[in-house]
């Protein structure tokens, strides 16, 4: 199940599944970023009641912090960023983000290891 987070062909399939299945029209790329930009905010809200208890404009709704709450939140976040992406162009930004991750380590090894050698005098 993991896998298939990563696995680009995999991700389109459940975007075009859980669309499909829950009769819901898909956002273009540009609301789908915005979307997701609401979901964060949920997630933000979450992290907020950690550090509460805030004075809100509906306190009958003040409740604590859940942490499944603030992990779906971050979820659907996750899921709106896919889809932009997935819309316009098919991408799956997890695919990319892990490309970088690994461009950035090896990287940061081939510097350490340049600068190892212009410390000890070799070239």
């Amino acid at each position: 199940m993991y896998e298939d987070a990563i696995d680009p062909r995999r991700v389109a399939q459940m975007i075009d599944e859980y669309f499909k299945v829950r009769g819901l029209k898909k956002p273009t790329p540009e609301q789908a970023v915005l979307w997701a930009m609401t979901e964060l905010g949920e997630a933000a809200d979450e992290l907020l009641r950690r550090s509460g208890p805030w004075v809100r404009n509906n306190p009958e709704k003040m409740r604590s912090f859940d942490r499944a709450a603030f992990v779906e939140e971050l979820g659907d976040t996750i899921l709106m960023l896919l889809i932009a992406a997935h819309e316009l162009d098919r991408s799956n930004p997890l695919v990319a983000m892990v490309s970088k991750i690994e461009r950035k380590i090896a990287e940061e090894v081939h510097a350490r290891v340049a600068e190892r050698h212009a410390d000890s005098g070799l070239t």
